[in-house]
């Protein structure tokens, strides 16, 4: 079973820490807010510490239950 999380979080100084940690795959947004952008730099870290990338579109809640 694969493991991962997703994050608003620039993961690329902690990418080689998360996959010793034994997780396979990250979590990233595409949005409007770039506060929570995934970047071409943050891909490729996540890439070469052997992570896979699951992205996620959304940019902001559309009812206060989400």
């Amino acid at each position: 079973m694969t493991k991962g999380f997703d994050t608003t979080a620039n993961a690329i100084g902690q990418a080689a820490n998360i996959k010793a940690a034994g997780y396979d795959f990250v979590g990233r947004y595409l949005s409007k807010n770039t506060w929570k952008l995934i970047s071409p730099a943050e891909a490729a870290a996540l890439k070469a510490a052997g992570l896979l990338i699951v992205l996620v579109y959304e940019d902001g809640p559309t009812s206060v239950s989400y």
